[in-house]
């Protein structure tokens, strides 16, 4: 342990001249005017030599460049906010900006903006199409199932529904699965109590019952759009809902039949003899 004897009142330390002795802190002057305690044990082994002010005034030297910046003047000047910034030209122009000092020389400024904005340009052009019908669709996907300040997430992500992981951070990918909707269709899920994802979605054609985007209450599928296959797994998603939430507690036949566009004996025969549901005819509604 260090004693006090080994500390001497009123000796420099470096740019440190010590003042009193405060347990195991020193109070100390630096040469430039800056008081403060400074701990023994660096003091005495040299780990502490000043308050900073050395490597603060070390100005960047001319023409040192840093990404697209480079300093066109040693004279440094305090920012509203006490920040040290220097003068900078960017390469996009001749124009001279101010840049904070500590984050052109940690890497975080390496341009006017110039960069960032290249970068925005740069990914919208990758598809081209961020002002499409699908672009936003992608996009509103997105915010219904993560952005729980969307009005419609509790319908979505407060359920876990999510996005595919091939289509969350690629719309690329989201179009080449989708296709690019037909006029006057929007997209939907054939079971909606699955993801959005390739084997779960398709464009649907927009009827007097579908003008609402993507709600939380059943869609009206008309039977003509669907192919032989569709329908079939549409039909059997039917049934075994109706059996699942049946066997769960919901005894209202009338509620169901509502519910999946049936009538009240279609529903009786699938919970009692756990029909096909393809033998009942067109199936119109799905949950």
């Amino acid at each position: 342990m260090v004693s006090n004897k080994q500390i001497e009142l009123d000796r420099n330390y470096g740019e440190w001249r010590t003042i009193s002795i405060q347990g195991k802190q020193i109070f100390c002057e630096c040469k430039c005017g800056v008081k403060k305690n400074v701990c023994k044990y660096a003091l005495i082994k040299g780990r502490s030599t000043n308050c900073g002010c050395k490597n603060k005034s070390i100005s960047l030297p001319i023409n040192t460049v840093f990404g697209r910046l480079k300093v066109v003047s040693n004279i440094e000047e305090k920012s509203v906010k006490g920040e040290l910034v220097v003068y900078v030209n960017c390469t996009c122009s001749q124009n001279i900006i101010l840049v904070n000092k500590n984050s052109l020389k940690k890497g975080f400024t390496q341009s006017c903006g110039c960069l960032r904005n290249e970068i925005v340009r740069e990914r919208k052009r990758i598809h081209g199409l961020s002002s499409s019908y699908e672009y936003k669709t992608w996009i509103y996907l997105k915010s219904i199932c993560y952005n729980n300040n969307h009005r419609q997430y509790k319908s979505y992500g407060a359920l876990g529904i999510e996005v595919s992981q091939n289509w969350r951070n690629d719309f690329t990918q989201f179009l080449h699965d989708m296709g690019t909707a037909p006029p006057g269709t929007t997209i939907s899920r054939i079971d909606f109590a699955k993801n959005f994802t390739l084997n779960n979605c398709f464009w649907l054609t927009k009827s007097s019952k579908q003008k609402r985007f993507l709600k939380s209450s059943p869609d009206v599928f008309p039977s003509s759009i669907f192919s032989d296959q569709i329908r079939d797994y549409c039909a059997l998603t039917v049934g075994s809902s109706i059996i699942a939430e049946h066997a769960a507690g919901e005894p209202d036949i009338d509620k169901l039949a509502f519910k999946y566009n049936l009538s009240s004996a279609e529903v009786i025969n699938i919970i009692l003899r756990g029909d096909d549901p393809r033998s009942l005819g067109s199936i119109s509604a799905l949950q």
